[in-house]
C-alpha cells in the first residue's frame, strides 16, 4: 500500500466549506493488508511526529480498542510492533476458537 496526501473542502461538519488536509490509502494486495496495523501505525506516527498530537479528553481511542492499552502503549513509546505485538496471543486463541463457528472454512 501506499499513501498520499489529499485535500477536500467538506460540505458538513465544523470544517464545512474550508479546506482540510488528510491522507489516502491505496491498497495494492488486499490479502496481505492489515487495516488495524495501518491504523496503529498511523497513531504512533502521528504522536511522534505531530507536537500537535493530543488524545481526546473522552479517551475515545480507549472505547474504539477496547482498553486503554494502545494509548497506554503509544504514550509510553512504543512503536507500531510492540503495539501490535501486545493482542496477538489473544487473537491466535480467538482465531482457534471461530473456526468451530465459521460456516465455510
Amino acid at each position: 500500500m501506499h499513501f498520499r496526501e489529499a485535500y477536500f473542502a467538506p460540505t458538513f461538519s465544523k470544517f464545512a466549506g474550508k479546506t482540510v488536509g488528510g491522507v489516502q490509502l491505496h491498497v495494492h494486495d488486499r490479502a496481505a493488508y492489515d487495516p488495524v496495523r495501518t491504523g496503529i501505525a498511523l497513531l504512533v506516527t502521528a504522536k511522534k511526529v505531530w507536537s500537535g498530537f493530543r488524545w481526546r479528553s473522552d479517551n475515545w481511542i480507549d472505547k474504539l480498542t477496547g482498553s486503554a492499552r494502545v494509548r497506554t502503549a503509544i504514550d509510553a513509546g512504543a512503536g507500531t510492533d510492540e503495539v501490535v505485538a501486545e493482542w496477538q496471543e489473544e487473537l491466535r486463541a480467538f482465531r482457534r476458537v471461530r473456526t468451530e463457528y465459521l460456516l465455510y472454512k
